[in-house]
């Protein structure tokens, strides 16, 4: 249905007009009014249950087929943005060090930061996934330079032309970047990446930050370098942080099936004999490792924010939660990484007083036995 409804009269109108012909009120227009309540009702509910636009789409319309999917997900999208608007975003959870079980990260994060340096935060879209150490095409590479200040530099999107390879179905039903589009309003690689390169050099950065950066986003990027015959070097120097295996231990988001596995051992063992519990503490032991799963991108932003991120799967919309992520754990990092420093120091300099201590203790000692006459040995 090519309409949409005026906010100011709720004359329908249609969408490529420009303005309403009866009030003369230029867009937006209302396109929740487009959309059933309940059925709108019903959208929001899947978003909540998937946080996915398009698949609550896809589902509404399974049960709607004679809706029109373009102002499903416009309304959708509308609805979502005012209640965005009108709810306070919660306070983002206090990061307290005790939630850590093993600060070696904190401690690394404060090393390559406490020198406040200038930081780009990395996204990509991609033709597939990797397959056997095949690495796929970039389809589109966003970058953002920030520093520890909250001051941005530099940010920029760029779709790439796909010459000499095909994006995949699943990939283009995540990102929605579809071959012609590419093609029509993309730029070639060796371009994007140069110009990438030169934001790098310019802004004289020395920290590549992203999510699930050290297994995806900088092998492909890489990748692309050497493909195209552009000496990576100024990329390779820059240290690395990824903000995904940073927060496994912040979140504590359970991995699926690990309750159900626990619960299963309990039911098929008489806990009652010492032995089965004991086993118990041993299975569970060995699964521990396996207990918490890595957030992903929307996940992390929704619980260090509060907020939902409603343009998942686009490369600038994803550097944009990526960096305001980041800048709150880095925030905590330097933190905390400062007051273990201190801790680690106080130690280190007991342990040396310790042993100065020991040594004139020994020292002391040699003196007294080298002062004592050979009989008083015996």
């Amino acid at each position: 249905m090519p309409y949409g409804v005026c906010r100011a009269c709720s004359w329908i109108v249609e969408k490529r007009a420009r303005s309403c012909e009866r009030c003369g009120q230029s867009l937006p227009f209302d396109y929740t009014k487009l959309i059933p309540a309940h059925v709108l009702d019903e959208a929001r509910h899947c978003f909540k249950e998937l946080s996915n636009i398009s698949a609550s789409v896809t589902r509404i319309q399974k049960r709607y087929p004679h809706l029109d999917s373009g102002d499903l997900t416009s309304a959708l999208t509308q609805s979502l943005r005012e209640d965005h608007s009108r709810i306070v975003a919660q306070p983002r959870k206090s990061l307290e060090l005790t939630s850590l079980r093993n600060p070696r990260d904190v401690r690394a994060w404060h090393a390559k930061l406490k020198c406040r340096p200038v930081c780009v935060v990395v996204d990509i879209e991609t033709s597939g996934l990797i397959i056997n150490k095949v690495m796929p095409r970039v389809v589109q590479l966003a970058w953002c330079v920030v520093t520890l200040e909250k001051q941005i530099l530099e940010k920029k999107s760029y779709l790439v032309q796909p010459v000499g390879f095909q994006i995949s179905e699943g990939s283009r039903r995540k990102h929605q970047i579809t071959q012609e589009m590419a093609l029509l309003a993309g730029k070639p690689i060796q371009d994007v990446l140069r110009e990438f390169d030169a934001d790098l050099r310019h802004h004289n950065v020395t920290v590549c930050v992203g999510h699930n950066l050290h297994e995806f986003d900088y092998p492909i990027i890489k990748n692309e370098y050497e493909l195209n015959n552009i000496g990576p070097d100024f990329f390779i120097q820059v240290s690395r942080l990824c903000t995904m295996r940073f927060s496994v231990e912040i979140t504590r988001i359970e991995r699926q099936g690990y309750a159900s596995r626990v619960k299963g051992y309990k039911k098929n063992c008489d806990l009652r004999n010492r032995r089965n519990r004991n086993r118990l503490e041993a299975f569970k032991s060995r699964l521990e490792p396996l207990r918490l799963k890595y957030p992903t991108l929307d996940e992390l932003h929704r619980y260090l924010t509060g907020k939902y991120s409603l343009n998942l799967h686009d490369a600038a919309a994803d550097v944009a939660a990526c960096a305001e992520c980041f800048l709150i754990l880095a925030e905590y990092a330097l933190e905390h990484g400062a007051r273990l420093e201190v801790e680690d120091q106080a130690l280190a300099d007991e342990q040396k007083r310790l042993e100065e201590a020991r040594q004139t203790a020994a020292a002391s000692t040699q003196r007294e036995t080298a002062r004592r006459p050979w009989w008083k040995f015996f």
